[in-house]
């Protein structure tokens, strides 16, 4: 349990991040640390989302029925957290690739920024919102 609520967390936190460099590249911020942040390519933070997905679910196949699978809940999270997976995966991901070219080319990434800005955005309301029906387990 302590690995994926370490996942949950160091993920959200780098998607958070993201999501605020975007807004700066969107927004005209062309600085230094904003074409350092794209530079490298899409960042990996993110992606500890996924296997804390997958670290939860043995954590609930190992609770001693503790949590049921058959729960609405658990359906319920586990749809929003693949729903945030392809808004990182289709979304996110690709734009931060093109804010990272564009920048390096010395272009304004404002519509790329744009794009990857709404598409983390909505991944990091699902990951909340899923993460706030783990913990309430309604």
């Amino acid at each position: 349990m302590a690995v994926h609520v370490i996942g949950v967390v160091g993920g959200t936190v780098g998607l958070a991040v993201t999501v605020g460099y975007l807004a700066a590249a969107r927004g005209g911020g062309e600085g230094t640390g904003v074409r350092r942040f794209f530079a490298g390519g899409p960042g990996q933070a993110p992606r500890l989302l996924y296997p804390a997905a997958a670290f939860g679910l043995v954590a609930a196949l190992s609770s001693s029925q503790r949590v049921r699978l058959q729960w609405a809940w658990v359906w319920g999270a586990g749809i929003l957290w693949l729903l945030a997976a392809v808004c990182i995966e289709a979304g996110l991901r690709p734009a931060e690739r093109r804010v990272g070219g564009l920048l390096a080319a010395g272009q304004g990434a404002g519509p790329a920024a744009g794009a990857g800005l709404a598409a983390g955005a909505a991944a990091l309301a699902l990951v909340l919102a899923a993460s706030a029906l783990m913990v309430a387990q309604p």
